[in-house]
């Protein structure tokens, strides 16, 4: 394996990771705000 394509692999890595995460914190997300609609719904009746 030449230094170029680790290089690239790496690269490609952190990309990857750094849509996860994205994705991760968008899903977390509308959970919880369905989670606190939820509550929030149960709390007025």
């Amino acid at each position: 394996m030449s230094n170029d394509t680790l290089k690239h692999a790496s690269i490609l890595l952190k990309q990857i990771l750094r849509v996860l995460l994205l994705v991760k914190i968008f899903w977390v997300d509308i959970l919880l705000q369905k989670c606190i609609k939820d509550k929030v719904f149960t709390m007025k009746l």
